[in-house]
């Protein structure tokens, strides 16, 4: 919620809901101290790092479990998911060109701790496709 207090008065204003994309990410439910972050892009808006401060960011000493990219439709082109450093960190070129197609990253950044804060990058050249991708890690701080 959007709200603005005026520090004079005491009064708030409340201006609504702030409205965003999943293309920017989120953090879902974890268990204990597995976190849990989603992204979901469609095939004309897909993630990119650092063009507002609405991303979301996995922290810096956390360590990726896991890394599964889920077609919700088909893409006709194959794509790259990673992060600005490492563009092909989780996969590189893969296919979903089938409808519910599940992909399970055996990429560099599985089993990694995280130098820096990770925020995701997706590159393709398809016209079509929604695709989600689910990532677990331990940040126990």
């Amino acid at each position: 919620m959007t709200y603005e207090i005026d520090a004079k008065r005491g009064v708030a204003n409340h201006y609504g809901v702030r409205t965003t994309d999943g293309s920017k990410g989120a953090q879902s439910k974890g268990t204990g101290i597995v976190k849990r972050a989603q992204w979901d892009w469609s095939w004309d808006n897909l993630p990119v790092a650092g063009t507002s401060n609405l991303e979301y960011a996995i922290p810096a000493g956390a360590s990726i479990i896991s890394a599964t990219l889920i077609a919700d439709s088909a893409w006709d082109a194959v794509m790259d998911v990673g992060t600005t450093g490492a563009l092909v960190g989780f996969f590189n070129d893969v296919d979903l060109a089938t409808d519910g197609e599940v992909n399970v990253s055996a990429g560099a950044l599985v089993g990694a701790k995280l130098a820096a804060a990770l925020e995701l990058v997706v590159s393709s050249a398809a016209t079509t496709g929604t695709a989600r991708l689910v990532v677990e890690y331990v940040y126990d701080k």
